[in-house]
């Protein structure tokens, strides 16, 4: 067996170990996003504006805590998050 051939196998080897590694990527995030979507949302609190006449929530989705409001949407955090955790 010559040297490209040996370098062909190895290669060929090191496609194979990518591509594994990529599918079960692909499958722990599948099985992530499906865990995720049949977990019901869980409300930690609701809030009037002091503003205007809007009420935002704060939800728990599976430990990502996330609110409605403007500061979060910009920010990814907001005082109501605080009060509530």
């Amino acid at each position: 067996m010559g040297y490209a051939e040996e370098l062909r196998i190895w290669a060929n080897e090191r496609v194979a170990e990518y591509k594994r590694q990529q599918l079960s990527t692909a499958q722990a995030q599948r099985q992530w996003v499906h865990d995720q979507q049949n977990r019901a949302p869980k409300k930690l609190g609701e809030f009037k504006s002091k503003t205007s006449k809007s009420v935002y929530k704060v939800y728990d989705y599976g430990g990502r805590i996330t609110c409605n409001c403007p500061g979060f949407v910009f920010r990814h955090n907001c005082r109501h998050i605080t009060e509530v955790v």
